[in-house]
Parts: structure tokens; sequence; C-alpha cells
């Protein structure tokens, strides 16, 4: 965990919360795209909209909650001068947020049509924190390292037996506490992201739980884009 923000023990309805990004080792000066996932735990029904700061915030939210539902969304926002993003919430809950990347003018981005890396469906269920290693170099083209730095992926926990979440990290390097996934017991759940590899080219998956996995691969990105092990740079739970 790099960096925490926290604010109140729950953000309440109505509230804006202003999350800083510039000041993280690694993150462009000024203003910059940043990749974020977003987790909100309500505690009353609502939304939660992420938006450059000192703009209006748009109609259509980032996600919406219910009590004591647990949602994950990944947003790219456009921060302000000083490189700060802003979060609204409308009904009370706890949100966490956690910057995956950076994108400078000029990044270099390749998507395609998603190519599944893997999917266990048809066989087990992958164990619990059991690792799961995903080469890219050669899928739909991809490049080695240095040209490739991270991978756009969509996760998806089918049937987990228990409650839990996955997270996705470079391969070599030590699994975040930051999940891209949560779920809870027999119930499937998505999100997607960007996941910087490893020195060889791939990234990998970890499920706190025994679950079937599926992962989607829909593009990689090259120079003008730092990819982050997350970094928590909001969470208004009350500590310990």
């Amino acid at each position: 965990r790099q960096a925490t923000i926290r604010s109140s023990p729950n953000a309440a309805a109505g509230a804006v919360v202003t999350v800083p990004l510039a000041s993280l080792t690694g993150a462009p000066a000024g203003s910059f795209v940043a990749a974020l996932n977003v987790t909100a735990i309500g505690s009353q029904a609502g939304s939660l909209t992420v938006y450059r700061c000192g703009t209006t915030p748009p109609k259509l939210p980032s996600m919406g909650y219910l009590p004591g539902q647990i949602r994950n969304a990944s947003v790219l926002v456009r921060t302000d001068a000083t490189g700060r993003a802003c979060v609204r919430t409308t009904g009370g809950a706890d949100v966490i947020v956690d910057l995956m990347g950076a994108f400078d003018a000029g990044a270099d981005i390749h998507p395609f049509a998603a190519r599944r890396l893997l999917d266990t469906r048809s066989s087990a269920r992958v164990p619990a924190n059991t690792t799961v290693r995903l080469p890219l170099v050669g899928v739909a083209g991809t490049p080695g390292v240095p040209a490739l730095t991270a991978g756009v992926v969509g996760v998806t926990a089918v049937a987990p037996t228990a409650n839990g979440n996955v997270v996705a990290f470079p391969c070599g390097s030590t699994p975040p506490p930051n999940a891209i996934v949560n779920y809870t017991a027999n119930r499937g759940s998505a999100n997607a992201g960007i996941v910087g590899v490893g020195p060889g080219g791939a990234l990998c998956v970890r499920s706190l739980a025994a679950t079937h996995l599926v992962v989607d691969y829909a593009g990689w990105t090259g120079a003008g884009v730092t990819a982050f092990a997350p970094r928590r740079v909001l969470d208004t739970r009350v500590p310990g």
C-alpha cells in the first residue's frame, strides 16, 4: 500500500472526496489520464461518480451499489491541472480507490478484439491462494518487454466457494492486497483493469477462495504508459 487517504468512516450521500494522484512516485506531473480501480461498500443504496475535479460531475455514474454490497469498477479519468480526481457518492458508502496506471500524452496503446487467456469452467476451480501465470507475449502480436509494459484484461470469478477477491499483478512481484475483483460465495463478479507485466512479459492472478476464473485480454500498452502495482490512494473505512 503506497499511499492511503482516510477521511470520514463513511462517505456520506452527496459527499465529494478529492483524491491527489500526481504526488505519487512515478505519476506524471500536472494533468494526466489515470487508470483507477474503484470499490464501493454500500451502507445505503446509491451511485458513485469519478470525474475531473473542478468540473460538473457527469450524469452517468461510474457504478451503482446497494446496502451491504461490494462493487468494483475500472475507471479512466483525466485529472485536473494539479493531478487530482474527485469522487462523489449519492448514497452512504465506504470508498476505496487504487491507482493502477497513468497515461502520458501520446501514450502507446494497442487495443484488439478480446482473446481468452484462461477459462477454468470446464475443469476444476483454481484452488485458494494459488497463483496462475498468464503469458502475453505473442498473443495477438504482443511484443516482449521492454516494448510491452502492461495488459488490458477483464477478470471474472465464477461460482466461488466463499467470500473473497482476486488480485492481478506483474508475475515475479509480491501479490498486492488490492483486489481487481471482489466476490461473495456462489455469485459471479467481474471487472477490468490495466495490469503491469513482469520481466518475462506475463501477468499473474490469484484468488483468495477457490473459484473458476475467466481472463480475457483486450490490448497492451507500451511507451508513455506507467503501470503500477496497485497503489491505494483513498480508503474511507475506519482503521482497524
